[in-house]
């Protein structure tokens, strides 16, 4: 298995605008993949503007089974928006104490499933079989209401919470691994530009001590 490793690209932005980031939440579903409990996915990036691919960084992540039975994907990917909101929601605090976030919408819901969305945003009356599953999707629906929290559509190939939920082919994989700024720390080489000129030689040189102990264990 390669070792996987977070990876962030410096701003070519004298300053970061506070006015335009937030904390984007990615949650995604994988309804009853063996008949039973469904499965949660979830990333936490920080985002300096929105729809922008590669202004977002990723601080957190969940993947986990869901407690509570879900009875339609709709159900699951509720769930999975109710999970990922309470970490990032924490997570969000923070960075508004160090006035890193826009007044507005601080919060922004990334969401695949446009029925989930519906729900949330009050224009589905869907009647819920469990108290517990209604809770979750009208406290999310109030926090829409009031503006602190945004919700929006994302297509599959931008959902990077997809590959926490099931296996994925290589093909549709990597592109969001390296949406989620997650590369290769074996093969990856880092930039020698913009200052980074001593960073790049003490990588030259780990790289170089590596080959002479396997020449070493060689002989």
């Amino acid at each position: 298995k390669p070792d996987l490793g977070l990876e962030y690209h410096r701003s070519s932005k004298a300053e970061v605008d506070p006015t335009t980031s937030c904390i984007t939440i990615f949650s995604d579903s994988s309804f009853a993949p063996r008949g039973r409990e469904s499965q949660t996915g979830a990333i936490v990036c920080w985002t300096s503007e929105v729809g922008n691919p590669n202004a977002q960084f990723t601080i957190a992540w969940l993947s986990t089974k869901q407690r509570l039975l879900a009875e339609s994907s709709c159900e699951a990917e509720l769930i999975a928006c109710n999970e990922g909101f309470r970490v990032g929601r924490n997570i969000g605090s923070i960075f508004d104490e160090l006035s890193l976030l826009r007044p507005t919408h601080k919060v922004d819901l990334a969401v695949d499933n446009k029925s989930t969305i519906q729900v949330i945003q009050g224009a589905s009356n869907l009647v819920w079989r469990t108290r517990h599953i209604s809770i979750k999707a009208h406290r999310l629906s109030q926090e829409v209401s009031r503006g602190t929290v945004g919700i929006r559509h994302v297509g599959t190939k931008e959902e990077i919470a997809d590959y926490l939920t099931k296996p994925l082919p290589i093909s549709s994989l990597d592109p969001l691994l390296k949406l989620s700024n997650l590369v290769c720390v074996t093969d990856s080489k880092p930039s020698t530009t913009s200052g980074d000129h001593k960073h790049g030689e003490k990588w030259k040189d780990k790289q170089a001590n590596q080959t002479e102990m396997k020449l070493d264990t060689c002989d």
